[in-house]
């Protein structure tokens, strides 16, 4: 899955990769008290769309900006 930035025309100017999960495992940030919370209150946290990098020590880029894009502009939406 991807998050895509379109112009009203449809070109694509940026998008940043989304995972699909049905567990909060594996992540920095925790949140098992509000999927908790939400799901006692009768909700359904799962699944849920994350937006984020992997916690890996690799490197590059996480927003993919078209070239010839200014990518100060995509990274404010």
């Amino acid at each position: 899955h991807h998050l895509r930035l379109e112009t009203a025309q449809g070109r694509l100017l940026g998008a940043v990769p989304c995972y699909l999960k049905s567990h909060s495992q594996g992540e920095y940030v925790f949140d098992h008290g509000w999927s908790d919370a939400f799901e006692r209150a009768g909700g359904r946290y799962y699944p849920k769309l994350q937006c984020s990098v992997p916690f890996t020590p690799v490197s590059g880029p996480r927003l993919l900006v078209s070239k010839g894009e200014n990518e100060g502009a995509v990274r404010a939406g």
